[in-house]
């Protein structure tokens, strides 16, 4: 579909080129296991999008919300209620070591 969309071209500049013009915070989540948008999605977002924050779900698929609801709720609740004084817990559950 890439080459019929887009040419053959695996970004869309007339996407890509205003989002520096993004003001709103913004929160960008990624799962480690998502075969569906390339690592390198979100981090373009991330360098090209000013007030923007990029956090990675360990063990989450496409579907962050399904995969790892807890890890998905959590940072995005705690992004909504404290804006840029959020914080990521890296996990007190006792599974870690």
């Amino acid at each position: 579909m890439l080459a019929h969309y887009h040419g053959g071209k695996a970004k869309d500049d007339a996407l890509v080129d205003p989002l520096g013009e993004i003001e709103a915070l913004t929160l960008i989540l990624h799962g480690t296991r998502d075969g569906a948008i390339p690592i390198s999605s979100p981090r373009l977002l991330k360098s090209r999008i000013p007030r923007a924050f990029l956090i990675y779900v360990y063990d989450a698929a496409y579907a962050i919300e399904v995969d790892q609801p807890d890890y998905f709720a959590g940072p995005v609740e705690d992004f909504l209620t404290r804006g840029e004084a959020f914080l990521v817990n890296p996990g007190t559950d006792g599974r870690a070591a």
